[in-house]
């Protein structure tokens, strides 16, 4: 764990010292810039293929999806959600596993092997190479060739980056490159791609439901409301089409009841989120039953719509769009039962791709402390599961600490988000070097 905290230290402090330097002669030519790309992709993706050959990491997510990829290969689409099994997750995702089960049979190789292991983390390793590859196509004519190699290292090789898809194994990014997308073509105001995509993600995973009051409030204020209906409609066709397979005589109730139950499946204020309930130690502490527990379910939900309203509501910027999952996802994070500890995950990079946009560094910095204490709270975890399996104190002084610091994270992020978005106050801005991509 030390050196845990150690890795975080020294790549934060990278962020910052670089984050405050003024990249001169941008430029590296045709050639200098490949080479350069080629050289930051090509070390992200081996360090990558490396830890996911040889990082154990969660064990029992890992085992899961193993399984789910075999029974569903075994018993089809029409009949796993109908197996006496535990499967939380909607059926997006088990389209993949299902796909990898097929390569690893084909290949014949073992279900407890390191190379199927690393098959089962490929999906979001690739999605990690695809989202810095993103912000290095955007960034390029918006901020010049430096700091577009700056920035997608910057996810690249950050440490909770690493650790979610390529020692973890979860799929988190992959489905954070779906909502990329998505929200990338709702800037542009394409919004029934836009809404296909959205369609995808909440296939993949119940907690892309977060993001749904950036579409509503986004196409309120361009006054695009057949467009909203249409997206509405978009979103749950797609997610309908895909659950069609799994389904019997077109009847999608089970669907309903699929995301109910995988919500309402952990009644606990916190299941390792290192939030407000952790700060005051309930960390997995049941909640209660009856109204009393039916409020508390409300307060994360209230909170953060409320932040994402107010700052696309009042801010003159239409980029604001790209802060509004980090709002969302960090007030759900933090005040919001339930919570596990890699859900924060999609706020980094949005947090970048608004630096991205905005240029104001203060976005680099709230991007370097959410960073540091996400990464601490997933690598504290990940530590404890290892060394001490199920018998580990939820409840730490360093738990306690870890919830303040991402607290603080949080305030500091609201402070620049209110500063840049509202009062229009934007601090060592740049001019683009040309016109942006997707204006």
């Amino acid at each position: 764990m030390a050196s845990s905290v150690l890795l975080a230290a020294v790549y934060s402090g990278v962020i910052l010292l670089l984050a405050k330097r003024k990249f001169r002669g941008e430029e590296l030519g045709k050639t200098g810039f490949a080479a350069a790309a080629a050289a930051v992709f090509l070390t992200g993706l081996i360090l990558r293929l490396w830890l996911g050959l040889t990082s154990e990491g969660f064990s029992s997510d890992l085992d899961t999806f193993k399984a789910w990829a075999r029974i569903t290969n075994e018993v089809g689409f029409g009949r796993i959600y109908r197996e006496d099994i535990y499967l939380d997750y909607p059926p997006g995702y088990l389209y993949i596993l299902t796909g990898l089960e097929k390569l690893r049979l084909l290949w014949g190789l073992e279900s407890t092997s390191s190379a199927f292991t690393l098959m089962m983390k490929l999906p979001s390793i690739l999605t990690d190479m695809a989202c810095a590859g993103m912000l290095l196509v955007l960034a390029r004519p918006r901020l010049g060739e430096k700091s577009a190699l700056f920035l997608s290292a910057a996810y690249l090789f950050c440490p909770a980056v690493f650790l979610n898809s390529a020692q973890w194994g979860q799929a988190d990014s992959f489905c954070t490159a779906i909502l990329l997308g998505s929200v990338l073509l709702l800037y542009r105001e394409h919004y029934f791609p836009s809404a296909i995509l959205y369609g995808v993600a909440i296939a993949c995973k119940p907690q892309m439901l977060i993001f749904a009051p950036l579409y509503l409030f986004f196409a309120v204020k361009q006054r695009k409301f057949w467009s909203l209906l249409l997206g509405i409609v978009s979103a749950v066709a797609t997610l309908l089409l895909i659950a069609t397979p799994f389904t019997q005589d077109f009847n999608y109730l089970w669907l309903v009841e699929k995301y109910r139950t995988t919500m309402d499946y952990y009644h606990y204020y916190s299941i390792n989120a290192y939030n407000f309930w952790a700060l005051i130690r309930w960390n997995w502490k049941s909640l209660p039953q009856g109204v009393a527990g039916s409020l508390l379910n409300l307060v994360g939900p209230v909170l953060a719509t409320a932040l994402c309203a107010v700052l696309l509501g009042f801010s003159k910027r239409k980029d604001a769009v790209f802060a509004c999952p980090v709002l969302l996802m960090s007030a759900m994070y933090l005040f919001s039962v339930k919570m596990h500890e890699r859900y924060l995950f999609p706020a980094l990079l949005f947090l970048l791709l608004s630096y991205l946009f905005v240029r104001d560094k203060r976005l680099l910095y709230a991007f370097s402390g959410m960073a540091f204490s996400h990464y601490l709270n997933v690598a504290y975890v990940l530590w404890q599961a290892q060394e001490k399996g199920s018998s580990y104190d939820p409840n730490t002084g360093l738990t306690v600490f870890l919830s303040l610091l991402q607290l603080l994270a949080f305030g500091y992020l609201l402070f620049v988000a209110w500063s840049v978005y509202i009062r229009g106050t934007v601090r060592e801005g740049r001019e683009p070097l040309e016109r942006p991509l997707l204006d």
